[in-house]
């Protein structure tokens, strides 16, 4: 194995170990899954500190950003992507491999319920863009909330 394919290996296992041990803490604060707790305040924060271990900081996209109303936490600000730009930012954004299509179906496990993929949105915070689901104001549903629908699928994160 070449040098730089075992540093880019290390960082990988590196950030795997960063994601776990994020999943780790969070899930240890859980106690009353009726009411959020101080550390859920805001909408899917777990979620969020993992995807920000995969994804870099990036700038905003070139579409305007509009106030999303959240069920509870402070508002989210969701970008207006027009459909025929909505493919490139699915491209561009997704972080595993391989991306799906936009006619393709997933389960939103917060909502447990299907969408359609064309119907994504994309959040602007902690200096990233997210991808997350139609019901993500309802229920916090990001791109690592989203199930393929009977297939079994292995999914990488992208490089």
């Amino acid at each position: 194995m070449s040098k730089k394919n075992s540093k880019t290996e290390k960082k990988h296992q590196e950030k795997l170990v960063a994601v776990t041990a994020t999943l780790d803490q969070t899930t240890s604060k859980i106690t009353d899954h009726s009411q959020p707790s101080e550390a859920m305040k805001i909408m899917s924060a777990p979620e969020k500190d993992m995807l920000c271990i995969i994804q870099d900081e990036e700038p905003p996209l070139d579409y305007p950003l509009h106030p999303l109303k959240m069920s509870y936490g402070p508002d989210a600000q969701e970008y207006e992507i027009p459909s025929e730009a909505r493919e490139a930012v699915l491209q561009q954004l997704y972080p595993f491999n391989p991306c799906p299509k936009l006619t393709e179906k997933r389960l939103d496990i917060h909502e447990q319920k299907e969408f359609v993929i064309q119907d994504f949105r994309v959040i602007r915070e902690r200096n990233r863009n997210f991808l997350v689901s139609p019901y993500y104001p309802r229920s916090g549903g990001m791109v690592v909330d989203w199930m393929p629908i009977d297939q079994d699928l292995i999914v990488q994160r992208a490089r």
